[in-house]
Order: structure tokens, then C-alpha cells, then sequence
């Protein structure tokens, strides 16, 4: 047998062994079946609320440009989505190129700290080892996530576009509410989170 043959077959069985190891699936038959190659999901009913203040505000920003028309009672008139800054004290390093940042916005009493750091299985229900009451609250009551904001480093400055009445609302609540930046694929805080009162209305809405 030649020494590459031999080398190929050693490295196939050691692929083989870590995947056992790691109790990943291998496959059963060769070449794969049809049927092996659709995933096998249970349905499972998530909310998609913390992304709700969000996509409603593109949505009224866009809809004069989209190819189709929509009736929705909960999209806001372009007029009403305002422009704001936020200015972090304590925001780690990170590239203003970046496209992994979120601005998340929390509801101090109802996620807690301890939540803070799980912010995945927090917002994704079919994460979460073990969906508790306080998970379910934080999404529907606690949440709101915002993906598009421009980032100015040396400012410490996000600058972003939202509906002015999720903005009020918050306000209107005192120090319930506050803002944080977190990283999209580590799920991990990149800024400690600052009193919603630091959030700055730049007097502009997206119609002016």
C-alpha cells in the first residue's frame, strides 16, 4: 500500500474517533441519502420581540422603496423615528469596522446581572438548557435589540435611528431602563450598561 494511502486511511480514523468523541452524528451510508441530508427540527414557538422595535422602525424608514405594499398598525410614520446618540464609559476596544455589535436595551428590575452574560439563550428560547419563567419575561418585557448604529471610537459615540416611542416610554420609567453594547458572536457585554437618561436626541427625524 502506498504511504500516502496509509496516511489518508490514519487521518480518517482520527477524524473518525473525534467525532465520536464529541458525539457528533457521522454519516450512515455512502454517498449520503436524500433523506439524511434534511434536518430533523422540533417545531418550537419563539418570540421575536426584542427584534420587534427594531424592524419596525426599518421598516417605515424603507417601505416607500419596497415592491410591495403592507397594512401594519405597529410600523410607526417615518416622521416619528427620530435620531439618537449614546455615549459608553466603559467600552472595550474594538474596530468602528466591526459588524458584530448590538445595542441592548434592558430593563434593570427584570433581567438581572446574572442574565446579563447569557444574552443568547436569553433571546433564543431553542438555546437555553433550560427555558425559565425569568428567560420568557426578559423576552417579551425586558429586551429590546438594536443591529444598525454607526460606532465612533474615539467618541465612544453609537449614533442610531429608532422609533421616538420606545425612546419616551423608556424614559418615561426613570432608571428602570439602560443601555449596553454586547457582541453578536460571543453574546458577550463589550460596554458596561449606562442609564437610559444618557441617551441624546440629535433633534432630527428621518423625514427632515
Amino acid at each position: 500500500m502506498r504511504s500516502w494511502e496509509l496516511d489518508t486511511k490514519s487521518a480518517l480514523k482520527r477524524a473518525s474517533n473525534v467525532t465520536k468523541s464529541l458525539g457528533v452524528a457521522s454519516q450512515s451510508s455512502t454517498p449520503l441519502k436524500l433523506e439524511e441530508l434534511r434536518p430533523r427540527f422540533v417545531a418550537r414557538k419563539l418570540s421575536i420581540k426584542p427584534f420587534v422595535a427594531e424592524m419596525t422602525t426599518l421598516t417605515s424608514i424603507w417601505r416607500r422603496v419596497l415592491p410591495f405594499g403592507f397594512i401594519a398598525e405597529n410600523v410607526p410614520a417615518a416622521s416619528s423615528v427620530r435620531q439618537y446618540t449614546m455615549t459608553f464609559t466603559s467600552a472595550l476596544p474594538i474596530l468602528e469596522t466591526s459588524t458584530v455589535l448590538l445595542l441592548v436595551f434592558m430593563d434593570s428590575p427584570i433581567v438581572k446581572p446574572s442574565r446579563r452574560d447569557t444574552l443568547r439563550a436569553t433571546l433564543l428560547e431553542d438555546e437555553a438548557d433550560i427555558p425559565t419563567p425569568g428567560h420568557r419575561r426578559a423576552r417579551e418585557e425586558g429586551l429590546h435589540v438594536v443591529s444598525t448604529f454607526e460606532w465612533f471610537k474615539a467618541q465612544q459615540t453609537a449614533t442610531f435611528w429608532l422609533r421616538r416611542d420606545l425612546i419616551e416610554g423608556f424614559k418615561a420609567q426613570g432608571d428602570r431602563w439602560g443601555c449596553a453594547m454586547y457582541r453578536s458572536d460571543t453574546w458577550s457585554p463589550q460596554s458596561m450598561a449606562e442609564k437610559i437618561t444618557q441617551v441624546r436626541d440629535v433633534g432630527v427625524s428621518w423625514t427632515d
